[in-house]
């Protein structure tokens, strides 16, 4: 039916056609439905993509029971999942109080707004979260899911790890600023990725960025996927540098003949590893 990996077996990810259930008893990791509260570490991937939406509600029955899970890791990329059954899974997340640690990979899952409406729902009660990983490369989000996901990402004040993957998708300045501008509370992010496009370049989504780096003194790593253009780079030169912490820093630009005066402004920040680069399509 999928792949299951608990982390606290082996390192083995097993394929099979059981329900997630059914797999973790005949591997003897549980004996029953009732030990499911035992685990805190769970991966699932989905499989069959004819299958997908009922093995996306058999695992939000699952997640339901799982009262002490910590890290989570759902992977429904390039799977059709339709809204409805996309809610059963966001709803479950609602039963796991004491999850610090979440994956949600979900490429070309055309989980679209009302996706990320229903996400937007669970994820604004995470309150424990360290670690968020959101990767929704071309799956049609535009402006009003952005909002959503945004809100929900406000007041997230315990990240420490933030990976955001939004390209190629129908996000416009607003949607791109509402995320942004809702992230000015997580102060203790150690490690930022951000990877966003199909917007028009615009310099106050720019200036929001550089605001929003100054607000986080903690950033060790800071890797950037998005539109750079040498009339902004000296702003945002000197918020790298008040990064007392920071010591990585990577960025990719669609601006591939200016990435050469990019990188030329940025040298002096020799104490990093940096790269600039033209994206590759």
């Amino acid at each position: 039916m999928g792949q299951f990996k608990s982390k606290e077996s082996d390192s083995k990810i097993i394929e099979t056609k059981k329900s997630v259930l059914e797999y973790l008893i005949d591997s003897e990791q549980i004996e029953d439905a009732q030990d499911l509260q035992k685990i805190t570490n769970l991966t699932y991937k989905i499989i069959q993509r004819d299958t997908a939406g009922e093995e996306c509600e058999n695992v939000a029955q699952v997640l339901t029971q799982c009262k002490q899970l910590q890290s989570l890791q759902i992977d429904i990329s390039q799977r059709y999942i339709s809204s409805n059954y996309f809610q059963f899974l966001t709803e479950s997340l609602c039963h796991l109080p004491f999850l610090q640690e979440l994956f949600l990979f979900a490429t070309d899952s055309l989980i679209k707004n009302e996706g990320a409406k229903l996400l937007a729902i669970p994820l604004s009660q995470m309150n424990q979260l360290k670690t968020l990983v959101l990767e929704f490369n071309s799956s049609q989000i535009g402006q009003f899911g952005a909002k959503q996901l945004g809100q929900a990402l406000s007041k997230k004040t315990e990240l420490t790890y933030l990976y955001l993957g939004f390209d190629c998708n129908q996000i416009d300045y607003q949607g791109a600023y509402s995320i942004l501008s809702n992230l000015k509370d997580s102060t203790k992010l150690e490690t930022f990725f951000l990877k966003i496009s199909n917007y028009k370049e615009d310099q106050g989504i720019f200036d929001c960025l550089v605001q929003l780096i100054e607000l986080i003194p903690q950033l060790q790593s800071l890797v950037l996927c998005m539109s750079l253009s040498v009339n902004n780079v000296q702003n945002f030169k000197q918020a790298i540098t008040k990064l007392k912490k920071l010591k990585i820093l990577k960025i990719f630009t669609e601006t591939g003949q200016q990435s050469r005066t990019i990188k030329q402004q940025l040298v002096s920040l020799n104490k990093m590893k940096y790269l600039v680069t033209k994206t590759i399509r």
